[in-house]
């Protein structure tokens, strides 16, 4: 049995919820404690906006997979009881 299968969710929506927390929290450091991060990186001063926008995002829809994905795999084993 692989471990896709030994998951209750998918691994896309796992590593997509890594990402969205990863570029929620890199734009919440410059955001509101004034690290310059991703400004200094990309040199655009709405970076750190942008980022915590699609980190929001990703973790919407990586969220709406897990949850999906777990009442897909409850209702396959209630339909499999006798």
């Amino acid at each position: 049995m692989s471990l896709s299968e030994k998951l209750p969710f998918p691994l896309w929506a796992l590593g997509l919820d890594a990402l969205g927390a990863a570029l929620l929290g890199l734009g919440a450091a410059e955001f509101f404690g004034g690290t310059p991060l991703l400004s200094a990186w990309t040199g655009d001063p709405q970076a750190p906006r942008d980022a915590m926008i699609a980190g929001v995002v990703m973790l919407v829809v990586a969220g709406v997979g897990i949850v999906r994905a777990m009442l897909a795999r409850t209702r396959r084993r209630a339909s499999s009881r006798p």
